[in-house]
């Protein structure tokens, strides 16, 4: 494990030198989440692990665990992600581990990662992989019962991305309190972002996450305020700068972004952000089998400047190609017959033995996007 470490250090730095000398600024960068499902090493380190090891009902044993590592390192590589956003891991050292498994399978890795531990009773997190350094992250936690929100600052190439990592409240359970915890993690995140583009409009936002709402639910279009209209997003932004350059200008009043006086339904009223999966036609990540109905709950929101043409001032990167966001399902991921995500679980199937387990690899899709540097810098690069 220690050699693997320093090893991945080493091949990090070493990509860094490269990327300085073949690149001066990266032209694209590709950006994926995915819900990982139960990413558990064997080691029993509190009662939130109990169910993963060789004697529990899960039956969770090394080998297992390294075949899933397997799996998931294949999908990574195939996506090829610059960053890579996840939920449902343990701990540190399985994303570590999944680092490593890819610097062995497949001769490449993302070697810089964020995790901080949660206060989740299941003992899962967020965590982030990266191929750039990763400048600053920290937990965002109103809640000793919720997971909070993974906040991370990645320098891809001098141009920085914040990115959240979210894994809302299923929607197991009662319907009412569910509904009412998802209202408040929105609400949440809705302000941290908020005051992250006050402070810099500049900045280039990246929300990513499992939120357990479709994407075209109120939750996400008016409490959140996540839209899925490119058009309507865009005008958004270009109204709401003419607002505040007539409020600089001529001094009259306006509310000002992230107030406590703005309403709660935020369709209208706060920063603009996009949905990016709405460009993939808000298609299915998640199959919840007892109704036959796919879900579009894993989502990578942008902050509605990153949807403006190069011409106008705002982040370094954007978001300009519709079609450069999909969900990732090749049929390797996916069950014969309905096509739902194919899940590495143990299953009871008749004529199988006892332990059975099926050969998946998670219960979600990934979601993948690509987005583009509009920066000089970036510009001069690409014809040198």
């Amino acid at each position: 494990m220690d050699f693997w470490r320093m090893f991945r250090v080493c091949l990090a730095c070493l990509a860094l030198c490269q990327s300085a000398a073949c690149l001066n600024a990266a032209d694209t960068l590709t950006v994926a989440f995915w819900n990982v499902e139960n990413l558990f090493d064997t080691r029993i380190d509190g009662s939130h692990d109990k169910d993963f090891s060789p004697s529990s009902w899960r039956r969770w044993t090394q080998e297992r665990y390294s075949r899933k590592l397997d799996n998931l390192a294949w999908a990574v590589n195939e996506i090829r992600p610059d960053v890579l956003c996840m939920a449902e891991v343990e701990n540190c050292d399985v994303v570590e581990d999944l680092s490593e498994r890819m610097l062995k399978k497949h001769g490449w890795t993302l070697p810089y990662i964020a995790h901080v531990d949660s206060p989740d009773p299941r003992g899962i997190d967020q965590a982030i992989m990266s191929v750039y350094p990763i400048r600053s992250s920290r937990l965002m936690a109103k809640s000793n019962r919720r997971r909070g929100i993974l906040v991370a600052t990645v320098d891809a190439d001098g141009d920085p991305v914040t990115l959240f990592v979210n894994h809302w409240k299923s929607r197991i359970g009662d319907r009412d309190a569910n509904v009412a915890t998802r209202t408040t993690e929105a609400v949440d995140l809705r302000e941290e972002v908020e005051t992250r583009i006050e402070r810099s409009p500049d900045t280039a936002v990246v929300i990513t996450g499992d939120f357990n709402e479709d994407i075209d639910e109120p939750i996400m279009t008016q409490i959140l305020g996540a839209g899925i209209s490119r058009e309507k997003t865009s005008a958004q932004v270009l109204e709401r700068r003419k607002i505040l350059e007539n409020l600089r200008k001529y001094g009259e009043y306006a509310e000002e972004p992230g107030s406590s006086a703005m309403s709660a339904d935020c369709e209208d009223s706060c920063t603009p952000l996009y949905n990016l999966m709405a460009d993939a036609g808000g298609a299915g990540t998640y199959y919840y089998a007892r109704r036959r109905m796919w879900n579009s709950f894993d989502s990578i929101i942008v902050s509605g400047e990153m949807l403006l043409d190069p011409s106008e001032e705002g982040p370094a990167w954007r978001a300009l190609d519709p079609g450069a966001t999909e969900v990732f399902s090749p049929p390797e991921l996916r069950e014969e017959g309905d096509g739902r995500p194919k899940a590495f679980r143990r299953v009871r199937i008749k004529g199988r033995p006892q332990n059975y387990y099926e050969d998946g690899y998670s219960d979600h899709f990934p979601v993948v996007t690509v987005l583009t540097n509009v920066s000089p810098r970036a510009s001069e690069a690409v014809h040198e």
